[in-house]
């Protein structure tokens, strides 16, 4: 009788053993796919971030075609603020030139019509 008691007290823990195990390989089978989920989280973060650095890259390489153009754009201004000055100061130089030969004009206008005065006389 003692074995029987022994061998279904053995019986009983070997059966709560088995329930345990059971419910640790349920809690395995749910943290091995807890894992997996994490897993597949980070393999979608890392496309996130490697798309966000593909677009912070090309997002980088825009802004440096951008300040060229401006370079660009500033040298051509400066290129033609400096012919726009030196045009002007050729206009000076001209109209100066232009008064003078009005100037000159008039003085030989006048000498001229003193000349044919002489001459009338």
């Amino acid at each position: 009788m003692e074995l029987i008691k022994e061998n279904k007290k053995l019986m009983d823990d070997l059966a709560s053993k088995e329930v345990v195990l059971t419910s640790r390989e349920a809690d395995l089978t749910k943290l091995s796919e807890l894992f997996k989920a994490e897993e597949q989280k980070n393999m979608n973060l890392e496309t996130v971030l490697e798309s966000a650095r593909k677009e912070k890259e090309s997002a980088e390489e825009k802004i440096l075609k951008l300040e060229a153009m401006l370079e660009e754009e500033r040298r051509q201004r400066e290129k033609v603020e400096h012919d726009l000055r030196f045009s002007e100061s050729r206009l000076k130089m001209s109209k100066d030139m232009q008064e003078i030969l009005h100037k000159k004009n008039t003085k030989l206008e006048t000498s001229v019509t003193q000349v044919r005065l002489f001459i009338r006389l």
